[in-house]
């Protein structure tokens, strides 16, 4: 007998079946939370998702907010940034709305992203649904000139890192889709990779899973264990600058650093990035990161400096291994020198 047809793709359809029965707060209530935060960048960018979300509608393709702001909202945390990810619309009447309601930059080597900034200087990033395995993204390609993907929501979800990340929110109607059960999750705090296979892609992931068990206090899900060590095996293979963006959200985001480091030693994740750790000092450097980390917010340092204190902390001594170490961040020179100043002063003070 012939293959049944099978039937024609239905956003909608797919829309129901992952919707779940939590409800993201209606705009001006969101609005009203961002604000109770003092975040009044915040409710402007969040003001210019909706504008664009609206826009998008109108012209017959559907916008969510996705990444870390179904998480945050779960966490009863301010999200710091919105993006927004596009279905059902041509790529290039999607750079045609964003263009229309503000000022438009292209970003991104693996993917194109479109950057909408507000009037503080904020970026709204606005993706097209994730490609699947096979996709090939042509390096320099403008947005509007690539096709319309035919990619699902889960199908686009299950390239995400963490189920908790995996959620999106149709900021419009307050629907909060969870295709792989990262609500569950979130309540547990459990830590779970949404798709080994697709983990594996960006070993970056790594880091930022003891980051998350650091910001969040989440637990690593064991069933995950074998995807995270594997990528926290291959760390070297990450160029500097991106290290250096988690470093710092691993040292300086979470109150406390030494649950990340910890598991970040047992994980295997330092071997090669960070050969100077655990050594001689590592009880004192996990007592040091935690007792920094609250100094930092006490005294509201700015990123700079706060980044500095940490790397100093991890870094009880100014030898060649450590120098190779900060190096491999590629720091700016400013912030090398500090903690340079930093270490020297540690030793001193012993």
């Amino acid at each position: 007998m012939p293959e049944p047809t099978p039937h024609p793709y239905c956003l909608e359809q797919e829309k129901r079946a992952i919707t779940i029965s939590e409800r993201f707060p209606a705009p001006q209530d969101y609005v009203d939370f961002l604000r109770s935060e003092g975040s009044e960048n915040l409710v402007e960018a969040y003001q210019l998702a909706l504008q664009f979300c609206e826009r998008v509608k109108q012209a017959g393709g559907q916008a969510f907010l996705v990444g870390g702001v179904a998480r945050d909202h779960g966490l009863n945390r301010v999200c710091n940034d919105f993006d927004i990810e596009v279905y059902n619309l041509e790529p290039a009447i999607i750079q045609e709305i964003a263009e229309s309601l503000g000022s438009v930059r292209q970003m991104g080597r693996v993917i194109a992203i479109l950057k909408l900034s507000t009037t503080h200087g904020l970026d709204l990033d606005i993706v097209l649904p994730r490609p699947q395995a096979g996709f090939n993204y042509i390096p320099g390609q403008k947005f509007a000139d690539q096709e319309k993907p035919q990619t699902t929501i889960r199908q686009s979800a299950s390239m995400r890192d963490f189920t908790v990340n995996a959620m999106l929110i149709d900021p419009l109607s307050g629907d909060i889709l969870d295709p792989y059960g990262g609500w569950e999750d979130l309540q547990a705090r459990r830590l779970k990779v949404v798709d080994a296979e697709a983990f594996s892609k960006d070993p970056i992931r790594a880091i930022r899973a003891l980051s998350f068990m650091n910001r969040f206090l989440f637990q690593l899900d064991e069933t995950s264990l074998p995807a995270v060590r594997d990528c926290a095996t291959r760390l070297h293979e990450i160029p500097g600058r991106r290290l250096n963006e988690e470093w710092y959200k691993l040292l300086v985001k979470g109150e406390k650093p030494s649950l990340g480091l910890a598991a970040g030693l047992s994980l295997g994740a330092f071997t090669k990035i960070a050969p100077h750790l655990p050594g001689n000092h590592w009880e004192k450097i996990l007592i040091a990161v935690d007792q920094a980390a609250q100094d930092i917010r006490k005294q509201k340092l700015e990123p700079d400096p706060a980044f500095s204190t940490m790397l100093a902390c991890i870094c009880p001594t100014l030898d060649e291994a450590t120098d190779k170490f900060l190096r491999s961040l590629e720091l700016s020179g400013g912030i090398y020198q500090r903690v340079v100043s930093l270490i020297r002063e540690n030793n001193e003070s012993v």
